[in-house]
């Protein structure tokens, strides 16, 4: 299991089912640079935290010659491989050198083909197996996001990977790509030879990691372009290109230097993002994957890179008898398949050698299955607490913070509110009375349910699924296994604050029924809540689900608005002389109109925010008025000021200089004025 945010965005959740893959063509596979380039950032690049499909394969790969070697011991002698590894490496980096390029992959293909057309028609009635071709593959991304770059990628591809993988999964013939450029030196298929090899793969096997994938690759290959390590991605080109049944990761893995021992953080990281890639694409991209294969179980020969580490398990190469050491990296992998793997055929079958030397099935025997949910582990521990003289009492059910204490399954759907979780626990209860009940006497239901984290009707479904357990056992396994099972509830003393006073006592017993009573007098007592529990809320009518029975005859907002109320609890706030609508409001509304709490999920969670903003509005809208009529006001002072200063000095210079102001008048206003 890989963990995941159970929490995405919903536009990625939108993006995951408009982006899944569509029957795939060739050139179709163009798209993948585009679509993650427009991927929401850095949304897209979160952890995921989630589960891999029902039924996915995991598994960890090894190979003969790369572990055994040896030649020289036992009387074998070299082998091809032996000899191949002797000599001087043919180079990959010039084409036209390698031995393949202009026969090697049309005999390839002949060879698999009819190897698969074998086990069709000879074969697969009878075991009903897959047969598929190991295709390796680099990943590359483009310069710059141009289509001649992106063009460019696609190339590349084809040359690497769609040389053998598209004759065989789309129209039997080599990419165009190819046939354009190495027009004089690629062989040419017959129609004959194309229907022979076309659709002769059951399953993609994918092989992506430090092999001839990467550093192996001819530069000329790469079109000017960058490699880079995503598995996501190029699961998503080989969906859209090719469009596969299925797609089976038959290597992946990266190396290490060969003087690490068992601390591979770094391996650990590639073999996380890797796993991680696989998981995006099953579930963000609708990719078909249905098994995962690490490279590889132990450190081995790596062909050209010699010694380096690429396994799980160390390997001491200098000690005689080649010790193996599990590796940091193998912990974590082990973690992720945590159920150990068992085959699926529970028959047992042996080779007829002198008759018909196919698999004979034994009638009547059968392999043992591994039994689920830990049983031999829990079986383990039980007997050997009997062994040490210590009696065993087991609780099924812990309160805890995470999910409750509950599978992930039961809390995402409702937890303790929900039927269904007292229906599912009954159940466990069940599974637990007939595997340990032998052994163990004392069973506890619920070991110290929080009445302070419980909302009425989860404490409600919480002793119904008390109860429904002890009457199971009481019912099916006491006689047999006598065994004893209660329910351990947690209480805190309360006293009176003044043991004089009667009110004070009542508080105290009050407490004492709500905290302790809540659970204990439905099991021990009358088999209802308290009475004053009842009575109190009866009075109050605070929750529709109190109790059953309850006859809950209306309800009314605290306030309809914040005028006048500290609180702040009403539906609309009041602003300078104005009734604002709250979000509240709005709430309010949809439960009058359904009749029904709207649901939690779905509903905007906008009442935080805005309650922040309303609250620092209420408080600098009226400082802000405030301050507005005081500048205002300082604004006019100023203006009379400086205007009274302004006639001042114009009525004093008036007085001062008489004369001027007279010559400046015309000659005829001024013979007048003398006369």
């Amino acid at each position: 299991m890989i963990p995941a945010t159970t929490s995405r965005l919903p536009f990625l959740i939108l993006g995951m089912f408009l982006c899944r893959p569509l029957a795939g063509k060739p050139g179709q596979g163009e798209t993948t640079w585009s679509r993650f380039a427009h991927l929401p950032f850095p949304d897209d690049a979160l952890f995921l935290y989630d589960t891999f499909p029902q039924g996915f394969l995991w598994g960890a790969g090894s190979a003969a010659y790369q572990v055994e070697g040896a030649w020289n011991r036992g009387g074998r002698g070299p082998s091809v491989l032996d000899t191949l590894m002797q000599r001087s490496a043919v180079s990959l980096r010039n084409p036209a050198e390698w031995p393949s390029w202009d026969s090697g992959s049309s005999s390839s293909d002949h060879a698999h083909a009819k190897v698969w057309h074998l086990y069709n028609d000879n074969f697969r009635p009878a075991q009903k197996g897959q047969v598929s071709i190991a295709l390796s593959s680099h990943w590359i991304k483009p310069q710059n996001m141009t289509e001649k770059n992106i063009k460019s990628c696609q190339k590349s591809l084809d040359f690497v990977l769609g040389w053998f993988a598209k004759p065989i999964f789309t129209d039997g013939d080599y990419p165009q790509s190819m046939k354009r450029y190495l027009s004089l030196t690629l062989p040419e298929f017959t129609d004959a030879e194309k229907n022979l090899i076309r659709g002769t793969a059951d399953f993609f096997a994918l092989s992506f990691g430090a092999t001839l994938s990467f550093t192996r690759v001819d530069p000329d290959m790469l079109f000017q372009q960058q490699q880079t390590l995503n598995l996501r991605q190029l699961l998503y080109w080989i969906s859209r290109e090719y469009n596969p049944s299925q797609i089976f990761i038959v290597e992946n893995g990266w190396y290490v230097s060969g003087s690490t021992k068992t601390d591979d953080a770094n391996y650990m990281y590639y073999l996380k993002n890797f796993i991680q890639d696989t998981l995006k694409a099953i579930r963000y991209d609708g990719v078909t994957v249905m098994g995962y294969t690490v490279w590889s179980l132990m450190d081995g020969f790596e062909w050209f890179r010699g010694y380096v580490r690429r396994g799980l398990f160390y390997v001491d190469f200098q000690s005689q008898d080649k010790k193996m050491i599990m590796k940091s990296s193998g912990l974590f992998y082990q973690k992720i398949d945590a159920k150990r793997s068992q085959f699926i055929d529970p028959n047992i079958y042996i080779w007829g050698l002198h008759q018909t030397k196919n698999l004979i099935k034994i009638d009547g025997s059968g392999v043992l299955k591994l039994k689920p949910h830990c049983v031999d582990f829990s079986h383990c521990i039980v007997n050997e607490l009997i062994k040490a003289n210590i009696t065993p009492v087991v609780a099924l059910w812990q309160p805890g913070a995470m999910n409750q204490g509950l599978p992930f399954s039961l809390a995402k759907n409702g937890g303790w509110e929900s039927q269904h979780t007292v229906e599912a626990f009954v159940e466990y209860a069940q599974f637990c009375f007939k595997n340990f009940g032998h052994h163990v006497k004392f069973w506890i239901t619920m070991n110290e349910p929080s009445v302070e984290n419980l909302t009425y009707k989860a404490a409600h479904n919480l002793l119904k699924a008390h109860a429904k357990a002890w009457h199971l056992y009481d019912k099916k396994f006491r006689k047999i296994q006598n065994g004893k099972i209660s329910i351990a509830l947690h209480a805190d003393w309360v006293e009176p604050a003044s043991p004089f006073s009667k009110k004070d006592e009542e508080a105290a017993r009050r407490a004492l029924e709500f905290d302790f009573g809540w659970l204990a007098e439905p099991i021990f007592g009358s088999g209802n809540y308290p009475e004053v529990m009842r009575q109190l809320l009866r009075q109050k009518n605070d929750l529709a689900y109190t109790l059953d029975d309850v006859n809950l005859r209306g309800y009314f907002v605290y306030s309809f608005s914040d005028r006048g109320d500290s609180k702040s609890y009403g539906l609309y706030r009041y602003v300078m002389n104005k009734y604002e609508a709250k979000p509240s409001l709005m709430y309010y509304r949809q439960i009058i109109d359904n009749n029904i709490s709207p649901d939690s999920e779905s509903q905007e969670q906008l009442c935080p925010k805005e309650l922040l903003r309303c609250l620092e509005c209420e408080s600098l809208q009226p400082r802000n008025f405030l301050l507005v009529f005081i500048s205002f006001i300082l604004f006019a002072f100023i203006v009379i000021i400086l205007l009274m200063a302004y006639y001042s000095k114009k009525i004093e210079r008036r007085s001062k200089y008489p004369y001027p102001v007279l010559c400046r008048l015309s000659p005829v206003l001024l013979g007048k004025v003398w006369k």
